[in-house]
């Protein structure tokens, strides 16, 4: 059992999603076994979400002050094993070394 980890809170100053069809072959290609690329009118799709966080805290800290974060992730528009829609995301970017201290323990 995963022990429950503390709420990391910040305040979202911007957020920019860009989305891009790939062929779908491309994209399996880049999934672990169990997922499959969920198919968009014969596209996969793969997002890119940057955001830039500010007052960053873990709970019960209130987010007055913190350190600010720039980061980005690929997402893939993905079906499970039971064949639901769901979001893959291979890895986290980000320019704070708090951040990828937190994401590293398994913080979102």
């Amino acid at each position: 059992m995963r022990p429950v980890l503390p709420s990391v809170r910040a305040r979202m100053r911007e957020r920019y999603i860009v989305n891009v069809r790939v062929p779908p072959d491309v994209l399996a290609a880049e999934l672990p076994g169990c997922l499959d690329p969920q198919d968009v009118n014969g596209w996969g799709i793969v997002s890119f979400c940057l955001l830039d966080l500010r007052r960053i805290s873990v709970a019960p800290l209130p987010p007055m002050i913190g350190p600010r974060s720039m980061g980005c992730a690929a997402r893939y528009a993905v079906l499970d094993e039971g064949g639901a829609p769901s979001v893959f995301v291979p890895e986290r970017q980000t320019g704070s070394r708090l951040g990828a201290w937190f994401t590293r323990r398994g913080f979102s």
